[in-house]
């Protein structure tokens, strides 16, 4: 029963946070049409191998992704009102060899210096879609990790480190997992996912 409930409570926060994510999609949404709904329903996690993520909520991203960036801030206040018991958490989408140096980039700055990740964040958009600094080159993560005060050096070994590696691989692995091919995209609790091609 608690458990229910505590579904329901997740269902009705993923509404909420649909109304700020599908903003930038909302010309493809059909909201006067009774059959729209701006989630599904993954049952096949639930109870898979994956359960281990039932109690998470994962919000995939790009940083060369207007709409993603648009939703970035809304999505982190949104995180701090979910269900008890739930983990958030920021996702850089692996889904070709090209976004790999930005998984290796989020990852090593989640390595030496987690409490700055949201200032990383904010520097990699602004550089990647401000600026035009490529997002497949190296040098970019680099440079956003010196404007967040983290040496080069130090940047360059940590993000060679396994742990790094790891991170990456498992990015790789959630993404594909989930069949994303879009983001912005929200999977919450291994049951529901909102993505832009949901609506």
């Amino acid at each position: 029963m608690f458990r229910r409930y505590e579904l329901r409570a997740l269902v009705k926060t993923l509404i909420a946070l649909l109304m700020v994510v599908n903003l930038a999609h909302a010309q493809n949404a059909a909201p006067n049409d009774s059959s729209f709904q701006p989630y599904e329903e993954i049952k096949e996690f639930e109870k898979s191998s994956m359960s281990h993520l039932n109690r998470r909520v994962f919000f995939f991203v790009h940083f060369t992704c207007p709409f993603c960036r648009q939703t970035h801030a809304p999505v982190l206040d949104w995180s701090a009102g979910i269900p008890h018991g739930y983990e958030f958490e920021v996702i850089p989408a692996v889904g070709i060899k090209d976004h790999i140096p930005m998984a290796i980039g989020y990852y090593t700055v989640m390595t030496l210096a987690p409490e700055k990740i949201e200032e990383y964040q904010t520097v990699l958009y602004r550089l990647i879609q401000d600026q035009g600094l490529s997002a497949t080159s190296a040098s970019t993560y680099v440079k956003a990790a010196r404007l967040i005060g983290i040496d080069a050096a130090v940047f360059t070994k940590a993000a060679q480190s396994s742990d790094v590696k790891t991170m990456v691989n498992r990015a790789y692995l959630l993404t594909e997992a989930y069949g994303l091919e879009e983001v912005p995209a929200v999977v919450l609790g291994n049951r529901f996912i909102a993505k832009p091609a949901a609506v």
